[in-house]
């Protein structure tokens, strides 16, 4: 390998919906480590963006709202790419609305 690599993660989602289908509550928990805390080897002191981007700071009128991080260490080193937390995350979130 001559790069550092792009963050890994596994989303847990879980939902609620009211009688008629609409969203009323959204939980997506992140099993990861974000690039900023693999370069300084350790958990940070709050969620950070690259973590958890594509999860948070999304525009839908879902009332209830959580999103959370289990930090997990990786087993490479990563760094920041473009798009990083989004690339990944956006398309697990997405796909569980769609679901």
């Amino acid at each position: 390998m001559q790069d550092v690599l792009r963050p890994v993660a596994e989303v847990n989602f879980r939902g609620a919906l009211d009688n008629d289908g609409w969203s009323l509550a959204i939980e997506a928990i992140s099993a990861t480590e974000g690039p900023a805390e693999a370069i300084a080897g350790k958990q940070g002191e709050k969620l950070h963006s690259t973590a958890l981007g594509g999860l948070s700071g999304k525009s839908y009128a879902i009332a209830n709202k959580r999103i959370a991080q289990i930090y997990v260490k990786g087993p490479v080193m990563l760094d920041y790419w473009r798009s990083v937390g989004n690339s990944l995350n956006d398309f697990s979130y997405e796909s569980f609305l769609d679901e």
